[in-house]
């Protein structure tokens, strides 16, 4: 007679197959705990450790009107079963007080839908949901952390107000932020210093940033330093009230000479770093001076690296026929913005296509 159990354990899933499962169709996560015991406990492990499949795609930070703040999740609908197991695990009392929102938009768009909405599309074709987050413990942030997934692609902050950068900090310690973009208020004391140091940690690859007024110590080393840390820069200076658009205005000082800043003199410049990318318009337009401007078109393209180098300036509005030519294999052109907002653009042949946008 035979006394073994083979019968018994051809009824076990194999393990491998599962986890193929678990992390290949995670919408059938719910699903596969309801089979049995063992497939149960197998999902509810997986679920519960780290994992580098990316579960949250954007963050969006929004005030509330009567003080805090919410974090609107955006998670692609093939990863909410994961989210939402992962929430009822680590912290299930904080699932009943998340809002979800439903949208009615494919999550894969027809061609004539992504040009329209572009990388924002993402977005539109996923669930997000919302929670407040500035008055959650800190136990129940650490439990919404776990359940985020170790990158983001972008996260977006209406302004840098320390309460609420403090709160967005913790929501995403020790996450990788691919983008970040964010109105920052660069005239409180040490917010260049606190940026940074987010940058390092969160190990930001794209940068964002619209800045109105300004008080740095020292605003072309707080330059110098992005660059080391980013590999995509975009600052949007944006006109200061009461302050005269005529004045050669950049981050706080007036009549500097930013071009040894961009292409390098006694100090490495911005493009010598991991910069590569960097897009900077300008409400005070005539910040350069035309030898500043002359300065930039002729040498960047000669530093032996493919830039992207899009800059709103004037100085050229009287000397366009200086621009549109290939140099080193970069292309020298006006950009315009508007039809009265002119600009310089270099950018190396093979990225003269790609486009700055989060």
């Amino acid at each position: 007679m035979n006394t073994s159990h083979e019968p018994a354990a051809a009824q076990q899933p194999s393990i491998q197959p599962v986890l193929h499962l678990t992390q290949n169709v995670p919408e059938a996560l719910f699903d596969m705990r309801l089979s049995c015991h063992l497939l149960k406990s197998i999902v509810d492990e997986y679920v519960s450790r780290t994992t580098d499949i990316p579960i949250v795609r954007r963050i969006q930070i929004s005030d509330k009107q009567l003080g805090g703040a919410n974090a609107w999740l955006c998670i692609p609908k093939r990863r909410t079963a994961l989210f939402e197991l992962r929430l009822t695990l680590l912290q299930p009392a904080l699932k009943y007080s998340i809002h979800r929102s439903f949208n009615v938009l494919p999550e894969y768009p027809s061609k004539r839908d992504f040009s329209l909405w572009g990388r924002r599309y993402s977005c539109w074709a996923s669930e997000q949901y919302c929670v407040e987050i500035t008055s959650l413990p800190d136990d129940v942030m650490d439990d919404l952390r776990s359940c985020l997934g170790t990158t983001i692609l972008a996260t977006s902050l209406p302004h840098y107000s320390q309460e609420l950068i403090e709160s967005v900090l913790k929501l995403v310690d020790g996450i990788k932020l691919e983008q970040l973009e964010l109105f920052i208020d660069l005239s409180v004391a040490g917010a260049g210093e606190r940026l940074l140091e987010n940058l390092r940690a969160n190990r930001v690859d794209e940068l964002f940033l619209t800045v109105r007024e300004a008080s740095l110590p020292h605003p072309a080393e707080f330059l110098l330093d992005l660059s080391s840390l980013v590999r995509t820069l975009s600052i949007d200076q944006i006109y200061i009230d009461g302050r005269d658009l005529n004045l050669r205005h950049f981050l706080g000082i007036d009549d500097f000479n930013w071009a040894p800043v961009f292409i390098g003199t006694a100090l490495t410049g911005m493009f010598e770093r991991r910069l590569d990318k960097l897009r900077i318009k300008n409400s005070y337009c005539g910040f350069l001076t035309l030898q500043s401007a002359d300065d930039i078109r002729l040498r960047l393209p000669l530093l032996g690296k493919k830039i992207w180098f899009e800059m709103r300036c004037n100085a050229f509005d009287q000397y366009e026929d200086r621009l549109d030519y290939v140099t080193n294999d970069h292309s020298v052109k006006a950009v315009r913005w508007k039809d009265f907002q002119g600009g310089l653009g270099i950018k190396h042949c093979s990225r003269e296509s790609e486009k700055l946008e989060i």
